[in-house]
Parts: structure tokens; sequence; C-alpha cells
């Protein structure tokens, strides 16, 4: 059954809406950030919970590397995936999902800012790829 409780939704654009539409696409990917953190992974009153005994030495947000093995756990009562598009929606079953991750940086920020990109960082941005199938 689809809830509220085990369900995420997502604004799409037109052009991956109607692949997954007419069948041509069954996998959505989500990169996971600040504004998706707490809807896609565990978390006690927004403090993510680790699925490693590895602990950063720094505060790392949704952001932590881990030595490439996804460090978080994806919310149990997760099972469904929405999507929407120009007021028109799909839902999605969930049948498998992977953790990868991406360009990896420093939280130390530059003269403009920003995080330091740096090949060695201790954190990265992860992507989680869902592969749906049309839910009941």
């Amino acid at each position: 059954m689809i809830t509220q409780d085990n369900t995420v939704g997502f604004a799409i654009d037109s052009r991956i809406f109607h692949e997954f539409i007419k069948g041509k696409r069954n996998t959505y990917t989500v990169e996971v950030d600040n504004s998706s953190c707490n809807a896609l992974l565990e978390n006690i009153q927004g403090r993510l919970l680790l699925s490693t005994d590895n602990m950063p030495e720094e505060y790392c947000s949704c952001f932590y590397y881990n030595g490439g093995e996804f460090p978080y756990i994806l919310k149990k009562s997760l099972k469904h995936i929405l999507l929407a598009c120009n007021g028109e929606r799909i839902v999605g079953k969930i049948v498998d999902v992977k953790f990868t991750p991406g360009k990896r940086f420093c939280l130390s920020k530059d003269s403009d800012g920003q995080n330091t990109e740096d090949s060695n960082g201790n954190c990265c941005i992860w992507s989680i790829s869902f592969k749906l199938v049309p839910a009941e």
C-alpha cells in the first residue's frame, strides 16, 4: 500500500517523466544533500544515523565519504518513489537501490565561500539510484 510514510516525492523534468511513462527508463537517481537527506535517510530529529563504526573526525552532514562505502541508513519505511511533472504523477515501487560516491571535497571553505574540491577529501556527494517498477 502506498502511504505518505513509505513514499518520497520528487519533481522531475518532462523528458525524464515521459521516459518513465513509455517504459524507456526504470531508474531514478537523486543526489543526497541537505534538502533531501532527512526524507531519504534514517535520522533522529534531523541527526543522521550511521551504519558504520568509523566516525568522521569532523562533522560532514550527509556528505561523509567513509572510504567509498555508503555510511548512512536508508529509511526502512521507504518503499515507493513518487515522480511529478506539470501536475501529473507516477509512483514506482523500489526494487533495488545502489549508492555511488561522487566528487570528493573538504568542508573547509575557499576564499569564495565554496567547499574545497579535494580528491582525498573526507566528504563527497552521494547518489542513490532507485530501480523502480510500476506501483500497484
